[in-house]
């Protein structure tokens, strides 16, 4: 176990699902898209995970129809 000094956190960020309006969330099915080098929590299910290099992105793929739901945090979706 590593000896660190933890600190409050700095800021509270919001995970947020945006969903295509053409499909219903949750149900099953689905395509979830997440950032590279982060995974889906376990309570939030996918039948396939696509990855993406960004939120914006991510985003596209999924008004494109090519993911149902993108989750992230809100922040990030913000900064793009």
């Amino acid at each position: 176990r590593q000896e660190l000094a933890l600190t409050k956190p700095y800021v509270d960020l919001n995970d947020i699902i945006v969903r295509n309006k053409s499909v219903s969330y949750p149900s099953d099915g689905l395509t979830g898209g997440v950032l590279e080098g982060r995974e889906l929590p376990g309570e939030i299910k996918a039948s396939e995970v696509k990855y993406y290099k960004s939120a914006t992105e991510a985003l596209r793929a999924v008004d494109r129809g090519e993911a149902d739901f993108y989750y992230g945090v809100s922040a990030v979706m913000e900064q793009e």
